[in-house]
């Protein structure tokens, strides 16, 4: 027989063929067997994508290619969909990247990882500017308030409604916001401290606020969003845009947390934020309360031990 070198022995005449397939289905059942790199790079297994040095041995850590990083584990395999042993998230892809986005004529970047509790907000400068694009596009009716424990989408005071309430209503929410900005609410006058508290806790439309007693950060929810901070409806847009840009403060995956908020508020909660145990998103723990006709969400980072 021509073509096929024959092996005889124990098992007797096999072609050699048959035997390098025994041979090689054998060594599938040794996964600890590494498959050494042709060079330096990426090289793509059965479980996953593998990174090798210029002397072909497997990295570890942080490498750097195609402008993002991506975290190795020890044996050289890439790290994804979840929080690295350092505290940075990857995505389902492994990449790890600085977000930055443009809202409304403002460019925000997002924390190198989910914000710690004493930490200063990463866009003070961008929501002052922010403050002018806001008061401008409504012509002084809505603002935004920024200091170290809050940042607060309004409806400012003016000298002209001091000592107006807006009837029996406490709070802008769902129901009433067209209402109020529009200011078909009976007012009633008055004098007193309570009613003036009233009405400075009804401006308030969207805030991020820093709880340090409780280490954790809060943002609260009194207005209907739309999801598109492109929508022919301005006023939407901006609502959005604002929302958006307070998750950057705090994540360094703020879509992902804008994404899960908004879908808590608006949709199906298909994030599953709860009352009752904190739900990860990103880089971020979520619980959810009910108010009085708004939204809260607490959020903390991500550490050993939440």
């Amino acid at each position: 027989m021509t073509g096929f070198k024959i092996m005889k022995g124990r098992y007797g005449s096999l072609r050699f063929p048959v035997v390098l397939a025994l041979i090689l289905l054998a060594l599938a059942g040794f996964p600890c067997i590494q498959v050494l790199a042709a060079g330096p790079g990426w090289v793509k297994q059965e479980n996953g994508w593998y990174y090798y040095l210029e002397d072909k041995s497997p990295a570890r850590g942080w490498v750097e290619s195609g402008g993002k990083s991506y975290y190795i584990l020890e044996g050289g395999r890439m790290f994804t969909g979840g929080l690295t042993p350092d505290g940075y998230y990857v995505d389902s892809d492994g990449a790890w990247y600085q977000r930055k986005e443009g809202i409304l004529g403002n460019e925000f970047t997002a924390p190198s990882r989910a914000l710690l509790i004493h930490e200063p907000w990463p866009g003070t400068e961008a929501f002052t500017s922010l403050k002018t694009v806001i008061s401008q596009g409504f012509s002084g009716r809505r603002t935004i308030k920024v200091s170290d424990n809050a940042l607060e989408y309004v409806v400012p005071e003016t000298a002209e409604n001091q000592n107006k309430t807006y009837g029996s209503y406490d709070v802008i929410n769902r129901e009433n916001v067209d209402a109020v900005l529009s200011g078909r609410f009976p007012v009633t006058s008055s004098e007193s401290s309570a009613q003036s508290a009233k009405k400075q806790k009804a401006a308030v439309l969207l805030g991020l606020y820093r709880e340090t007693a409780q280490g954790r950060f809060r943002i609260d929810i009194h207005i209907p969003l739309d999801g598109d901070i492109t929508s022919k409806y301005q006023a939407s847009s901006y609502d959005y845009g604002v929302f958006l840009a307070l998750a950057y403060q705090v994540s360094s995956t703020p879509e992902l947390l804008a994404a899960s908020l908004y879908s808590a508020w608006e949709e199906d909660n298909r994030w599953g934020i709860s009352r009752q145990k904190w739900v990860q998103v990103g880089d971020c723990l979520v619980l959810y309360t009910s108010g009085d006709g708004y939204g809260r969400f607490y959020i903390t980072p991500v550490r050993s031990g939440n």
